[in-house]
């Protein structure tokens, strides 16, 4: 009987040795533990207005810890970088990871509500590279009195929303626990690197409207164009631009999209359940 008892003792124990599972905890970043550099979040008024719209549109806190809109390195969830040089050092891309398939995996938090704001400067100044529009299928004389129009125009209107949150935390975890490929190592490898830290949620806007006063009257064939709804490409900017025609001296820019504005930084370490 004693014999038995230490058998069961001895089997109970490695039972409880071997089932013992190490995963992935995501951890809280200090602001003195990573460089923000020029994706600090502003201070001030104008952001204290972004969050109140963002809370009472969403009806979450703005949960942020850095800027991910104005860069020309385009950062999403799951990207991974370095905490002093912000250099990408990964992303779920390598993995051929697919958002549309595994969307039953993450969190998206979204609300149809919209803000519009007035702004005094050249519509120009908010874009990389050069702003020239060519509309497909029209007169260079109508194209050049476009972007004539949008080059000296200093007062617009632009109204911005929905606001979508993502969050793939639990994603990442999910994944990371049970890869086996040697891309998912090597990703999860980044992960666990103390010198990185990865992008785990985003929040974003789908749509963004500029509303240009021209300091004239359009001329009627730019008019007859812009009553078309003409559809055109715009440098350095993925999504198709739309143009609406508003009034004699006002058009619509329009652009649907997916564009990350905020995001949450987080350290990853590894423990053992």
């Amino acid at each position: 009987m004693k014999k038995l008892l230490f058998f069961l003792l001895i089997t109970s124990s490695l039972f409880q040795c071997t089932s013992k599972k190490e995963t992935l905890s995501f951890e809280k970043l200090n602001s003195n533990e990573f460089n923000a550099g020029n994706r600090t979040i502003p201070g001030g008024k104008s952001i204290d207005s972004v969050k109140h719209a963002h809370d009472s549109c969403m009806g979450i806190s703005f949960d942020a810890n850095v800027v991910l809109a104005g860069s020309k390195d385009s950062l999403f969830a799951g990207t991974i970088l370095n905490r002093r040089t912000l250099k990408v050092a990964g992303s779920l891309n390598e993995l051929g990871f697919d958002f549309e398939k595994m969307s039953t995996q993450y969190i998206i938090i979204t609300n149809p509500c919209y803000e519009k704001k007035e702004f005094h400067f050249p519509l120009k100044s908010i874009f990389t590279g050069d702003l020239t529009i060519e509309l497909p299928n029209s007169a260079s004389s109508i194209n050049k009195e476009l972007n004539e129009i949008i080059a000296a125009s200093q007062d617009q209107e632009v109204r911005t929303g929905s606001w979508v949150y993502l969050n793939i935390k639990q994603l990442i975890k999910n994944m990371m626990d049970t890869i086996k490929s040697e891309k998912g190592e090597l990703y999860k490898a980044k992960l666990l690197d103390t010198s990185n830290m990865v992008v785990t949620a985003v929040e974003s806007i789908m749509r963004v409207d500029f509303i240009i006063h021209s300091n004239k009257l359009m001329s009627p064939a730019l008019r007859a164009k812009l009553a078309e709804k003409p559809t055109a490409k715009i440098a350095g900017l993925k999504y198709q631009v739309n143009f609406y025609l508003i009034s004699p001296d006002q058009l619509q820019i329009s652009i649907d999209g997916f564009f990350p504005i905020i995001g949450k930084f987080m350290k990853v370490q590894l423990k053992v359940n």
